[in-house]
């Protein structure tokens, strides 16, 4: 019996045995039923989650492109001391929010690029301390980038926080090898370590002389200060009513002994973060010209006239020489009577000057003191940086820079991959605007709007409008400019928020100008066609007027490129003798541009004398002229400037790279200039035959009468 119980325990045993192995077998195959084969599941599983994470990259490279456009708009302003608009804070502040989804796939420059915006954002929306915050953030993401250094520096000073500085990373040393070394995991990343780039050494859209701060000087505090100047003024600050900027300097050469001037002692900091052991290379040099003592003077002086009508915001510059022999160095002292800012000489016993006698200004540097007596800025007086500083405590407007027909207007957004104007000649005159015939195929016939006040209408001596080549068209029927027809040609993208802005005005624009014959053309260069098809879909009838994409960008270099255009949205005007009489923001004037043009006769299009001179007598050529648009010179416009942007890239190529040959661009030159002679083109491709390198010009025996000489 008990053999029998055995017996019977042992099958039992060998059953649980047999099930469990079973129930193992079936876990290893992903849980599938009978016959499927191992993995399977898991393998299709898998695809899904790949794929998703593919499209979640394709997304975040669209919102990064939106991310990137913003942030670079904002900044170039930053760069001129101009106030981006409150439409623009808006458009980055939804672009934000709607990609916050796409962090886990981005990259650490991707990153910081959002988090620096977010600082942007943060600042103009008057949030210092999502400012700060954010902006440091970014810098510790990517070191690299200067315009994370550049805005938390800012962002700091305004905030009396200490700056971040670069520091350059220390050299690890290499471990000892084995004698038998084993490939171990993590190699790859090791590699990518190695060549990671230095801090500060990307350069960016600001420019600034980070490492010329002097945070030792931020923290003392200013009380009432009332000095004289060489020639005998006073110069007052008051705490709670003025703001003070001064420059400081050493004059050695007015008889001062440099190894007696005592120098106030430097700050104790890691000599990792000072100037010259942070490897920045070309990108992050900082240019040496701006620290002189006559650029900062000069830098100094245009604030100072900008500032001319506040009374309550007060300049000086100060000689911070503390020399052994002080009656010498007296009489040896110049009068500065030619100074626009007023000098103080701290060493002079009248100056009441003294407690800056042996300041450390061997390199002179600039100080900002506000109403409360707090040093908001110590450092170079240069780029925007101590400008920024001072509107932003007097709310005193400092343009740095003049506005170009190149820049983009509020309300636009950078459009990227277009061709750069041509390069002139520094030292030949720039052809008047006014003048007839300043620019290729215009007409010596001016156009009959000149005496109107809209701003840019008409352009001076129109040119004949290029033809729309090499087009996909996605909504209406493709287009081929007619005579007696009016045309908008606008560039836009679905990435852009101000492009979207514009969509609803336009199609209004299109219903009430559609019985005089205008036609809206909505033109983008975006590769993606099912994105773009799929966007004007969504858009229906709000977007009811013709599209088409540019993928080769043709049209674009034709229009945006030949006129200096780099924004958009951006509308061109084509009138009934195909001339393209306007272009700018479609938002802006657009409505009564067409307007005056549909209402102008066709002839009057192409043959009128300027306003208040004698009524011209129609050219027997006009007629003809018309019916042949669009005609033969047309083609001859594109091959031309085709050619011309083909001359100038081999042409600027080989000057960046020494062993570059120019060969192709040379030809290309060449050509316009046999196909087009006496024309505007045929200077230009004289001017890029004169900026071939020497040593090309002779190999392939460029003459003095290609060059123009």
């Amino acid at each position: 019996m008990l053999n029998t119980i055995t017996r019977q325990r042992r099958g039992v045993y060998l059953g649980l045995v047999l099930v469990l192995m079973s129930a193992g077998t079936a876990v290893s195959y992903g849980g599938g039923q009978r016959g499927e084969r191992p993995g399977g599941a898991g393998m299709a599983a898998g695809g899904v989650q790949d794929e998703k994470q593919a499209q979640l990259r394709r997304e975040a490279q669209t919102a990064m492109t939106q991310i990137s456009q913003t942030l670079t708009t904002i900044m170039e302003q930053t760069r001129q001391n101009q106030r981006p608009t409150q439409s623009l804070i808006e458009n980055a502040e939804t672009i934000l929010g709607q990609s916050k989804q796409y962090a886990p796939v981005l990259d650490d420059k991707q990153k910081a690029d959002f988090m620096l915006l977010q600082a942007w954002k943060g600042f103009y929306q008057k949030n210092p301390v999502e400012a700060v915050n954010w902006s440091m953030r970014a810098c510790k993401t990517y070191d690299a980038g200067q315009d994370g250094w550049i805005s938390q520096a800012l962002f700091c000073l305004l905030n009396d926080k200490r700056p971040l500085k670069p520091q350059a990373e220390k050299p690890r040393q290499a471990p000892r090898r084995p004698v038998n070394p084993r490939p171990r995991r993590g190699g790859e990343a090791a590699v990518a370590e190695a060549v990671k780039p230095q801090p500060f050494s990307e350069k960016g859209v600001l420019e600034f002389d980070l490492m010329g701060l002097r945070e030792e000087l931020l923290r003392d505090p200013f009380s009432r200060l009332e000095c004289v100047t060489a020639g005998g003024d006073k110069v007052e600050y008051k705490p709670g009513q003025d703001t003070l900027c001064i420059l400081f300097w050493q004059d050695e050469a007015a008889g001062a002994d440099a190894n007696d001037v005592p120098v106030a002692p430097m700050p104790q900091t890691d000599a990792a973060i000072m100037p010259g052991t942070v490897e920045m290379g070309t990108a992050g040099a900082y240019d040496t010209q701006k620290t002189t003592l006559e650029a900062q003077r000069d830098y100094v002086g245009l604030l100072m006239e900008a500032c001319e009508k506040t009374p309550t915001v007060k300049f000086m510059q100060v000689n911070t020489v503390n020399p052994k022999d002080l009656p010498a160095f007296l009489d040896a002292l110049p009068d500065y009577s030619e100074q626009r800012v007023p000098v103080v000489v701290a060493a002079h016993p009248a100056a009441n000057a003294r407690r800056f006698a042996g300041l450390n200004a061997a390199t002179p540097f600039m100080l900002i003191v506000d109403t409360a007596g707090k040093v908001k800025y110590a450092g170079t007086a240069g780029d925007f940086m101590p400008a920024f500083i001072l509107t932003e405590l007097t709310g005193v407007p400092i343009p740095l820079e003049k506005k170009t027909d190149q820049e983009t207007m509020p309300g636009q957004m950078m459009m990227p991959g277009l061709f750069e104007p041509m390069p002139t000649d520094p030292n030949k005159p720039t052809p008047d605007s006014s003048e007839p015939n300043s620019g290729p195929g215009t007409s010596d016939k001016v156009h009959p709007f000149a005496n109107q006040v809209i701003p840019g209408f008409p352009l001076p001596s129109p040119k004949p409008a290029a033809m729309l080549r090499s087009l996909t068209w996605i909504k209406g029927q493709p287009v081929k400019f007619q005579p007696g027809q009016v045309y908008v040609v606008e560039f836009w993208a679905t990435w852009c928020p101000p492009c979207k802005t514009s969509i609803p005005h336009l199609t209004k624009i299109q219903e009430k100008f559609k019985d005089k014959g205008v036609t809206v053309i909505g033109i983008t260069n975006e590769t993606a066609i099912g994105d773009v098809k799929k966007f004007v879909a969504e858009q229906g009838g709000n977007m009811n007027y013709t599209v088409a994409i540019d993928s080769e960008q043709q049209v674009a270099a034709a229009y945006m490129g030949a006129y200096g255009q780099n924004g958009i949205p951006t509308a061109f005007v084509v009138d009934k003798a195909g001339l393209v009489v306007w272009h700018g923001h479609p938002g802006e004037y657009l409505e009564e541009v067409l307007r005056r043009v549909t209402d102008q006769p066709h002839d009057a299009a192409i043959a009128v004398q300027s306003p208040g001179g004698p009524e011209p007598e129609k050219p027997s050529s006009v007629v003809s002229q018309a019916s042949d648009f669009p005609t033969q010179a047309l083609e001859d416009q594109l091959r031309a400037e085709n050619l011309l942007r083909s001359a100038q890239m081999h042409i600027e190529e080989s000057r960046k790279l020494t062993m570059k040959n120019p060969q192709q661009g040379i030809e290309d030159a060449r050509t316009v200039l046999t196909e087009f002679p006496g024309t505007p083109y045929a200077e230009q491709a004289r001017e890029l035959l004169r900026r071939v390198p020497e040593r090309w010009k002779k190999r392939h025996n460029i003459t003095d009468a290609e060059l123009g000489f």
